[in-house]
């Protein structure tokens, strides 16, 4: 009996901690900690110094067109940069915003209405950046697209201007300059040619 003692013992000890491993195994494992979303503060200091840069481009646009116009011109070609500063900022509150990025858009092209003047916003709105995880306050993103809206009014202000003659290089050399886009100048000709067109003749 003393030569089967020892190895009857070892066998029970692995039949037991096989029963135990068994049941330790069908329990249920813990679920993983869930990642939350919060406001990341470098992302909202990087999008806040790209609207700073970004509006800044809208005087430096200003004197460049009123560089290149008449001399009789240059006011009134910077002065639409500006007033675009203004009125652009309204519009885009009011309802730029909510057609561009409204909630529940209504398709690929459009957003909705659900915005118009910021409404359903408040302070702890966020938008989320390309990391799910990583937010930003949602009016920091308002004003970030609001710094575009304004630089493309006043891109294409300039270049109607720029292509309806009032620039010192058109009658010399012709049209040197192209603003922004070529999207931008082609809107900005054919808003000056169809004002061209319904402009009663003399």
């Amino acid at each position: 009996m003393k030569r089967y003692g020892m190895p009857l013992v070892l066998l029970l000890a692995t039949v037991a901690s096989g029963a135990a491993w068994a049941q330790t195994s069908t329990e249920t494992p813990p679920a993983p900690e869930t990642i939350k979303a919060v406001v990341d503060f470098a992302d909202t200091a990087f999008i806040l110094i790209a609207s700073a840069l970004v509006l800044l481009m809208t005087p430096a646009l200003a004197f460049f067109y009123g560089g290149l116009s008449r001399s009789k011109s240059v006011l009134n070609t910077m002065m639409m940069s500006f007033a675009a500063m203004g009125v652009i900022t309204l519009v885009w509150v009011a309802v730029g915003y909510s057609i561009a990025f409204g909630d529940n858009p209504m398709g690929a092209w459009f957003g909705s209405f659900h915005n118009v003047m910021l409404a359903g916003m408040d302070s702890s709105s966020t938008a989320t950046t390309f990391d799910p995880t990583h937010l930003i306050p949602k009016y920091v993103f308002v004003m970030f697209q609001a710094t575009f809206a304004i630089i493309a009014a006043a891109l294409i202000s300039g270049i109607g201007t720029l292509v309806g003659g009032n620039t010192k290089w058109r009658s010399r050399e012709g049209v040197l300059i192209g603003a922004g886009t070529g999207t931008i100048g082609a809107l900005g000709g054919y808003l000056l040619w169809t004002l061209r067109r319904r402009r009663p003749r003399p």
